[in-house]
């Protein structure tokens, strides 16, 4: 029986992701993030991975109806033994309003703006790309919430302003910008402040042709803390609104 060779299977892995999201792309969105806040003080930690590289996100209610949100996104991806590779880190910060009806719904909308860089090389293609960018979005979602199951529909609408880079450097700063629509869909499954999470959806661009590339996936999974007052409040307690 032939030995499993665990290198070139990570290998093979990690180029079956790149071809999945589009190679070496300039533009990779990162996880969205969908607290599903109920109430003032409850906080929400995600770690996750998939095409999106690596990410950590943090959210926090200081006030009924109001959500504060830090995310996060990195890869450091040099594979020598493949012709590609895809670097980048990303930043962001939000706000938003969130809500219930009944008892476990919850909706939610966030705001905000981020800042990132890409470094890509693709030896077939256009070899090595770098790429910096400001993103700014708006994300509603719909979703429920109980002990052991969270669920959400989101739409994140982007406009990703492209101010730098190192190739189709004749095209002005407007032509290099693109706007994006997100829908994803998010489940998490576990027992009240613990859940394992998964996220699938698509990142489609508003333009025909694009002047970089991009991934076109959303799929990620990973491990959500939620702390939630409302999971210490006793089952005759009222709910709030």
């Amino acid at each position: 029986m032939q030995k499993l060779d665990l290198k070139k299977v990570g290998v093979s892995s990690f180029v079956l992701l790149m071809l999945i999201s589009g190679c070496a792309p300039i533009y990779t969105p990162n996880i969205i993030h969908t607290p599903l806040f109920s109430e003032k003080n409850d906080a929400d930690i995600q770690l996750g991975s998939g095409t999106c590289g690596y990410d950590a996100q943090i959210a926090y209610a200081p006030l009924n109806h109001l959500g504060l949100m830090i995310n996060s996104s990195f890869r450091n991806k040099n594979v020598s033994d493949t012709n590609f590779y895809n670097k980048h880190s990303f930043v962001e910060g939000g706000l938003g309003y969130f809500g219930k009806f009944n008892v476990k719904g919850r909706y939610e909308c966030y705001a905000g703006y981020g800042t990132g860089t890409s470094e890509n090389y693709d030896a077939t293609f256009y070899g090595l790309v770098t790429g910096s960018y400001n993103r700014y979005f708006f994300q509603p979602s719909v979703g429920i919430k109980t002990d052991v199951f969270e669920g959400a529909f989101s739409v994140r609408l982007v406009y990703l302003d492209m101010y730098k880079i190192s190739k189709n450097v004749g095209y002005t700063r407007n032509q290099l910008s693109a706007g994006y629509y997100e829908p994803v869909f998010t489940a998490r499954v576990g027992y009240k402040f613990v859940k394992f999470f998964m996220q699938a959806g698509l990142s489609i661009p508003m333009q025909d042709q694009l002047k970089y590339t991009d991934s076109p996936f959303v799929f990620n999974v990973g491990f959500n803390l939620n702390f939630s007052e409302s999971y210490f409040k006793k089952k005759n307690d009222a709910p709030q609104y």
